[in-house]
């Protein structure tokens, strides 16, 4: 199975990740998060605020950092992909 690398966890603030874009995604998009030792966990795009703090439909800027809500706890470093 083939995956695309979309970036990496830079922070982690309760539900709330800053991420470090590698690929576009966008927001519906089912993503994987790996976790060393950890089952591979998955979730939905709610949404992707900017640095700004703007809502966007898309990320699409590489090495931009931007915000995501995810519903189980990850950690620094933690990789994040999606099936393709």
């Amino acid at each position: 199975v083939n995956h695309d690398f979309l970036g990496t966890v830079k922070e982690v603030n309760g539900n709330e990740i800053l991420m470090e874009v590698r690929n576009q995604f966008h927001t519906g998009e089912e993503l994987e998060v790996m976790t060393p030792g950890k089952d591979n966990r998955h979730f939905t795009v709610s949404s992707i605020i900017d640095e700004k703090g703007m809502t966007m439909e898309k990320a699409n800027h590489p090495m931009q950092i931007v915000k995501l809500s995810i519903p189980f706890e990850v950690g620094n470093g933690d990789i994040v992909r999606r099936y393709r």
